[in-house]
């Protein structure tokens, strides 16, 4: 059970090592096979993501459920993927064109396409023909922006976009 447990954690190739050499990543994933081997019922973990690798940090990586603890008190038990939906409203929008300034000028400034309150703001990434927006948005103002983003492909000001949350 031990080595199939190691195998899905991909840490099989530190069997032989001894836990003073392997990485803080590892000694988390080791931590938690312990724990599992004991085949508890239910299993609290006190932020099990810390120090591991951005892509075993992911939440539907560690669990099928997750429980969230606001001052102490639940808020949410549910899979990862539905509290990242319900509760997330961080989105990226990038916008490739060759006007940058033209767009944002129109589009985020005068449209104001992610609809946000004069107090609220957005981060931006931008180099020559890419921009990357980083904004905290609320979920009713999603087809306001891609309203605007096929506009301005229309209108031939960008010549792609991408939206996700993040």
């Amino acid at each position: 059970m031990t080595e199939v447990l190691m195998t899905s954690a991909g840490i099989e190739i530190y069997k032989d090592k001894k836990i003073n050499e392997i990485s803080g990543g590892t000694k988390r994933k080791l931590s938690l096979i312990i724990s599992i081997c004991s085949f508890p019922d239910y299993l609290i973990l006190d932020e099990p993501s810390a120090g591991m690798d951005p892509f075993t940090r992911r939440p539907e990586a560690l669990s099928d459920k997750m429980a969230v603890l606001v001052n102490g008190k639940l808020v949410c038990i549910d899979t990862p993927k539905n509290i990242k939906m319900k509760h997330n409203n961080m989105y990226i929008l990038e916008v490739f064109t060759d006007h940058p300034e033209q767009f944002e000028s129109l589009f985020i400034m005068e449209k104001n396409i992610f609809g946000l309150w004069p107090e609220e703001n957005y981060e931006l990434e931008s180099s020559l023909h890419h921009q990357k927006y980083f904004v905290k948005m609320r979920f009713e103002n999603i087809a306001n922006v891609f309203y605007w983003m096929e506009y301005s492909k229309d209108i031939g000001l960008s010549k792609k976009y991408l939206k996700s949350k993040l």
